[in-house]
C-alpha cells in the first residue's frame, strides 16, 4: 500500500553521508513526484546550503561522518522547514532540536520513509510564533 504513495512536486533536501543510501532516496522521491535538492554529506554543507536555499522538506540523517546533525535541526526548526529524521538511536534518544519531527529508525524501508515525507509535505505550513 506504502508503495503508491505519490509525493507533491516540492523539493526535498536530502543530507545524508552514505552515498548509496542518498542516492537511493534521492532516485525513490523522484519516482513518486518529488523533486530533491542535494545530496549533501556534511553538517557544514547542510548549513551553508541553507543560507540561500529553503526546501520544502529535508530528509536528515542525525549523524554524519560521527558529527550529530542537531546545528542543521536547530536552524529549520528556526527557518520553519519541516524534516524527517533518520537514524539508527531510538526517538528519545535524540537531542530535542531533532525530535522535530517523524523518525524513522534505521534499518529503514523506503517506502516508510517516503510515507513520512509526504506526511511532512501534506501538512500545513507552520505559523510564525
Amino acid at each position: 500500500m506504502a508503495r503508491s504513495t505519490r509525493l507533491p512536486a516540492k523539493d526535498v533536501l536530502i543530507v545524508e553521508d552514505e552515498v548509496l543510501i542518498a542516492e537511493d532516496i534521492a532516485h525513490e522521491v523522484r519516482s513518486r513526484g518529488g523533486r530533491t535538492m542535494g545530496p549533501l554529506a556534511s553538517t557544514g554543507q547542510a548549513l551553508e546550503f541553507l543560507k540561500s536555499n529553503r526546501p520544502d522538506c529535508v530528509v536528515l540523517n542525525a549523524l554524519l561522518f560521527g558529527e550529530r546533525t542537531t546545528a542543521v535541526g536547530s536552524l529549520l526548526r528556526e527557518l520553519r522547514v519541516p524534516f524527517v529524521v533518520v537514524t539508527g538511536y531510538r526517538p528519545e534518544r535524540l537531542p530535542p532540536p531533532l525530535r522535530a519531527g517523524p523518525c524513522i529508525r534505521k534499518p529503514f524501508s523506503l517506502d516508510n520513509l517516503i510515507e513520512a515525507v509526504g506526511t511532512v509535505l501534506r501538512a500545513p505550513p507552520q505559523n510564525p510564533s
